[in-house]
């Protein structure tokens, strides 16, 4: 089970902290098509560049999704779980979203699970007064606060300096930054560049990679002759998972830190992915799921 699990039973207890009769009588544009049954809408990148993240929470939000009407629903109302694949294109979230609502009836909708899919939909979510819950980071998601749109993973800006925090207890002063050359990863290059000198990091090399590439021994190396005590991996594709095990051939015994999205990658790894030692920020809900996974 994935971090995505613990933004659907986020919902859940929303669901379940107002009562049935409220939250369907809440008046969005569409109304719900059977008050027997909570429709909750699934956007998830099952397709193109963002599905290592997509499938996985798919995975997560059906197995809770089974596991919470095999317990008799909420309160006695069964969830059935509308997906659809965004592909990871903004554009594409817009046009599901809209689908959910006219054609199937949602009550509310989780993900998308990257900021661009999930802007794209905000406005409209919000004119619909359907819940939006996004397993996104970025920040302009709920700033301004508008009603009904969470998010539920820490913004990256806590997550930067939570990093930074470890970091400095552990008496680091020396660090590399790696940053995948999308939106996400340059997003990170931006606030972890900005950040490290109010913790008295000092940045010594800070590079950017291609994640298609499937190899980042290059710039690892560079950081070994740099010398660094520990490196910061901010992306959110396959380097995730090949980074560390590109480190453990190398023989690096820095220390490697991963931005949020790593959680995806930790609940569905297999034991040969060379996750051990690795940290990253990630939510106390995720760390009890997978304590009892």
């Amino acid at each position: 089970m994935n971090r995505f699990s613990a933004i659907l039973a986020a919902v859940f207890i929303v669901f379940l902290s107002i009562s049935p009769s409220t939250l369907l009588s809440a008046q969005p544009l569409f109304q719900p098509s059977n008050e027997a049954i909570l429709k909750i809408g699934c956007l998830f990148a099952l397709t193109g560049p963002q599905s290592l993240t997509g499938q996985a929470e798919e995975q997560g939000a059906r197995l809770l999704a089974e596991k919470i009407n095999n317990s008799n629903g909420i309160s006695g109302m069964r969830v059935e779980l509308v997906t659809r694949d965004t592909k990871g294109l903004p554009e594409q979230a817009l046009a599901m979203a809209k689908q959910l609502l006219v054609d199937e009836g949602v009550v509310a909708i989780i993900g998308p699970s990257t900021t661009p899919e999930t802007m794209a939909i905000r406005d409209f979510c919000t004119r619909s007064q359907v819940l939006l819950v996004s397993g996104a980071s970025g920040e302009q998601i709920t700033s301004p606060v508008l009603f009904p749109v969470f998010r539920i993973p820490p913004s990256d800006r806590l997550a930067v300096a939570r990093i930074f925090f470890d970091m400095k207890a552990r008496g680091i002063t020396r660090i590399g930054i790696l940053t995948a050359n999308s939106a996400y990863g340059q997003a990170g290059k931006i606030l972890l560049e900005k950040l490290a000198p109010d913790f008295g990091l000092k940045i010594a090399a800070s590079e950017s990679f291609d994640a298609k590439s499937g190899d980042f021994v290059g710039v690892l190396e560079i950081m070994s002759m740099l010398d660094v005590q520990a490196i910061v991996n901010w992306a959110f594709d396959v380097s995730i998972g090949i980074i560390p095990k590109n480190m453990r051939e190398l023989g690096m015994k820095q220390l490697l830190y991963q931005s949020s999205g790593y959680a995806d990658l930790l609940a569905s790894s297999s034991s040969d992915s060379g996750t051990e030692g690795v940290l990253f920020p990630a939510g106390r809900l995720f760390g009890q799921i997978m304590g009892a996974s």
